[in-house]
């Protein structure tokens, strides 16, 4: 029973994740994000650390958009 569940919310957050409107979003976040971050205050190291996780942050919806074709794929085969 709490496998059942737990698989349906997994198969929810697969779609979500790798909808194309949730990546839209997640660059407007990380946009918002930059532009709101002093980066005139903070040392080099930070400033790269902050734009390394934003890239970071935005590639994960591309893998699992790109993991959700290839198993969707899969599965038409």
């Amino acid at each position: 029973a709490i496998d059942n569940r737990f698989e349906k919310f997994v198969l929810i957050a697969l779609k979500i994740y790798a909808h194309s409107l949730t990546f839209i979003i997640a660059c407007l976040v990380v946009v918002l994000y930059l532009f709101k971050t002093d980066f005139a205050h903070q040392s080099l190291h930070k400033s790269m650390g902050e734009v390394m996780t934003c890239v970071t942050f935005l590639i994960f919806f591309l893998v699992q958009k790109s993991v959700n074709r290839s198993s969707l794929a899969l599965q038409i085969n």
